[in-house]
Order: structure tokens, then sequence, then C-alpha cells
């Protein structure tokens, strides 16, 4: 039974821990999602009182993953709603009632993000069609540099880059978007809004994008001795490359006690991204699995170098039988990204596609295909 859903984000400090690499510095900071909901028992008394609660939870667990991924399959979730309690940091109960033998109640369940991100990305992973193809830029701002540049290779790249590859995905790096993009404007896009980043990632071919910058900052010695404190701060970004949207935005910081400021600085950067190194894993994994909906076509143009090409794959598609939308997310020269709502078989829109716009199919995996026109 699920009545009432209200999702109340916020953030709250769980603690701090010092660990001893050069002595290092982190925070430890948890997301915490207030969900409102309503559960339902038969019978009276305490027993059915908890089981009220405990149907409460798992119907918060639900609700929670739904809006992590796009699917409403939920199988492969059962073993996460069957202890859906060690997700709930605690609860509020607002409400028992006990209306015709029966027990309703209402509770404020206090959501940990972050368990429930990490298991979903696990339990999912295993079911992904392919793996998901990410592009990963990163900055870096260190010691005495008064810009951020984009090293190769650089700290951030190559040790995301290692955490990524070893998850199977499909990683590349700035080098591979350069003969398009200049490093100075890449630069330029690593602090830009959102909306440019955005139209960047449905330019590119990857599922998931993720820009980030590493900085840091010297405090000085204390005390008149040798030793400064450097402080590293690894922010990132992460977007679908299917429609531009930003899912994640992290921030992980570290910090290192050394005599030489600028072996201290890629060190303290060097911690900050091993600490992130899972929650990209788990960004980019749930980034993947919320691109498309089940009723959606991802279809990708490769090399149309003529709008009205574009424009006649468009027409056809809007004239095929089961197909209820189209839209343009990207075009250029060199790509166009189409997202058709279709409710048919793959291998008719494939066959049509084929046949009907002298289009070559490349790859089709799932509802994702990507297309050359043959002249």
């Amino acid at each position: 039974m699920l009545a009432s859903v209200h999702f109340i984000p916020c953030r709250v400090l769980l603690g701090a821990a010092v660990f001893i690499s050069l002595m290092g510095w982190c925070i430890a900071e948890e997301d915490i999602l207030t969900v409102r909901m309503k559960g339902h028992a038969e019978g009276l008394g305490a027993t059915a009182r908890t089981a009220a609660i405990n149907f409460a939870q798992q119907e918060v667990l639900e609700s929670v993953i739904q809006s992590m991924i796009a699917s409403e399959d939920m199988s492969p979730f059962q073993p996460m709603f069957r202890n859906a309690e060690r997700y709930l940091r605690n609860y509020d109960l607002l409400r028992c009632d006990t209306p015709d033998n029966a027990t309703d109640v209402e509770i404020d369940a206090h959501v940990l993000e972050r368990p429930v991100r990490q298991d979903v990305a696990a339990l999912i992973r295993p079911r992904l069609p392919k793996p998901p193809k990410v592009l990963l830029i990163a900055g870096e701002q260190i010691g005495d540099a008064q810009a951020a540049t984009i090293p190769s290779p650089g700290i951030v790249e190559t040790t995301l880059v290692q955490e990524l590859k070893k998850l199977k995905f499909d990683v590349s790096t700035s080098e591979s978007v350069t003969a398009l993009y200049p490093k100075a404007q890449l630069i330029e896009l690593l602090r830009a809004d959102m909306e440019i980043c955005g139209k960047f990632a449905r330019g590119t071919l990857a599922d998931v994008v993720m820009l980030g910058v590493a900085t840091t900052v010297s405090e000085g010695a204390t005390g008149g001795g040798n030793v400064a404190r450097t402080k590293a701060t690894l922010t990132l970004r992460v977007f679908r490359g299917l429609d531009g949207k930003m899912t994640d935005d992290l921030t992980r910081a570290a910090a290192v006690y050394a005599a030489n400021p600028g072996e201290s600085g890629e060190q303290a950067v060097q911690d900050a991204c091993i600490k992130m190194a899972g929650d990209i894993v788990v960004a980019g994994i749930l980034a993947a699995v919320s691109a498309l909906p089940p009723d959606t076509i991802l279809l990708v143009l490769e090399h149309p170098n003529a709008r009205d090409k574009v424009d006649g794959v468009v027409q056809v598609l809007k004239s095929t039988p089961g197909v209820s939308a189209v839209e343009e997310l990207y075009y250029s020269d060199a790509l166009a990204r189409l997202r058709v709502t279709y409710s048919g078989p793959v291998s008719t829109l494939v066959n049509l596609l084929t046949t009907e716009n002298h289009l070559r199919a490349r790859t089709v995996i799932g509802r994702e295909m990507t297309m050359q026109f043959v002249e």
C-alpha cells in the first residue's frame, strides 16, 4: 500500500576520520533521504504493528530504488527488501490506527542513501547488456599552478580510469576527444554550467560523461617547522550521454603533511581519487541504467554530414506504427542523437531504417542502436 511518498533530502555529518598516509585527512558525510510512507497489516497488537512498519519500510526502499533506475522490475533487489531496515538510520512513527481488526501506520523513514546506491549498483551490474561506456575528463591545479590544466597522463584520469577498468567499464579520456575539442576548450568545459556540459555529453558516444577538477591549497608550515599541510579537493560531475542530465555531483577531500608542497599536493590528489573511486563506479552504473525507459530507443546516426538526412530519418520514424514520439537530442555533421518512444520490436525498426533510409546498422545492443549512412 503506497499512499503518499515525500522525499526530503538532507545531509548529516557522521564524523571525521584521520588516516596516516603522510597524515592525510577526510570527513565522512552521509546523505539522508526522509521518505514518508504508509503501511498496513491484518490484525491488532504489537506483532501487527511491527508487520505494518516492516511493510512500510519495504515500500520506502522500493520507492527510493525506483527513483534511481528506469525500471519497474524490482526482482533483482529482493535481497535488499528482505533486510530493508538496515538501509534506514531510523524512522519516526507518525500514526498508528486500528480500523476493522487491522493496523495502519505512517512513518517518516530516514534512508541511508549511500548503501542503497552501492547495493543497487552491485546487483544491477551483472545484468547490464554491455559495460557502460564512460568518457572521463579531469583537470588539475596543483601547487603553485595559477590555472587548471589537463595533463597527459594526469593523476586524476590515471587513478580513476584504473578503478573503472577493474569492473570492465569501457573508458576513454580527454585524449580521445582532443581532435574535436582543443584542451583549452575542455578546461573551460570543466567549470561550465550544467546546460553547456549537458550539451557536450549529448554530443559524445558515451553512456556516461564525467567531468572533474582537482585543486590543492597549501597552508604552510606551522610552529616554525618544515612540514606543511596541503589539502586537495576533487569535484566530479556525472552526466548521462543520452540526454545530458547531470545525475551526480561528487566531492572528496584529503590532506597530506610533508616538507615538499609539490609532492604533498600530488599525494593529496591521489588520496582524494582513491576515496572517490567507489563512488564513481556506483555513479557510472546508476547513470547508465537510468538512461533508457523500457519504451525508449536511442538512435545514434554517425556522420550525417547534412541536416536533411537526419530530417528524413525523423519523418520515417514518425510515420512508423508503434512510434509515438521522436526527439532530436543533438545534431552536428559528425553525430546526431535521436530519442524514439517506440512500443514495437527493435528488429522491426532496424529493418525499416536500413531499407528506407540507406542506413547500415553498426551496433544494436538492447534498445540502443548506432547506424551509419551508406553513400
